[in-house]
């Protein structure tokens, strides 16, 4: 039977006890360096000094690997419950073929398969590969794991963003929440788990019936996330 997950204030105390031992390996190490060079012992002091210190970081690191499911979930949680808290922006005047217009306009370049790229320099990210691909009358839910199978399969070097256009005759509540689900799941995993590159989707669901486009922007949040970058390009190329 899986173990529950422990509570938030375990979990917060075991941070705590954490970030203790992280510091107090160095605390460890600059008082023996001290006693050391006020003659307290050269080969007694620096011995305790390095001992502590290795004891104290493998500790702290032993905790981390034990309770490594309990903080990653409350750490999931947290950036769920910010995410939910982000609005759904809006896009104007996206009709059909406008997209794929704007794109070239914004010297993408059609490589095939519907498929749009366009390579950004960034100060951050070094570079991110932008990918777009529109979809008609296709639930969201059932285009993006192939399309972004499919980027993937690609083998871009470095961070990649996929701008997932896909549009819908009258869009109701629950096609937004699936739009806000498909994005908060990106988004919470890249800033969950950043490395130092990422592929992210960043899905922009637009209603056939008034050609308005929404998408879930971070509002600058998350300033070193691809999917943060892609809600900036998104808005410089369509706003």
């Amino acid at each position: 039977m899986e173990k529950p997950v422990r509570s938030k204030k375990q979990v917060t105390i075991i941070k705590v006890i954490t970030l203790i031992l992280f510091f107090g390996s160095f605390a460890v190490m600059i008082v023996s360096g001290i006693l050391k060079d006020n003659g307290y012992g050269d080969f007694w002091w620096p011995l305790v000094g390095m001992v502590g210190f290795f004891a104290l970081d493998l500790s702290a690191l032993a905790l981390l690997i034990i309770f490594r499911k309990d903080i990653l979930t409350h750490e999931i949680e947290s950036k769920e419950k910010k995410a939910d808290a982000l609005p759904l922006q809006s896009l104007m005047g996206l009709f059909p073929g406008s997209v794929q217009t704007r794109l070239v306009e914004h010297h993408f370049k059609d490589v095939g398969d519907g498929f749009f790229r366009k390579k950004v320099f960034s100060a951050l990210k070094d570079s991110i590969c932008y990918y777009a691909k529109c979809f008609d009358a296709i639930p969201l839910k059932d285009v993006f794991e192939e399309t972004m199978n499919a980027v993937e399969a690609r083998n871009e070097s470095g961070s990649v963003c996929l701008l997932l256009f896909v549009s819908k005759k009258d869009v109701k509540d629950s096609d937004l929440e699936s739009l806000r689900d498909l994005s908060k799941f990106y988004l919470t995993a890249e800033t969950t788990m950043p490395m130092p590159v990422w592929q992210a989707c960043l899905p922009i669901l637009i209603d056939s019936s008034t050609n308005e486009g929404r998408f879930l922007d971070t509002n600058g949040k998350y300033p070193i996330s691809v999917y943060t970058h892609g809600c900036k390009f998104l808005k410089r190329t369509f706003l």
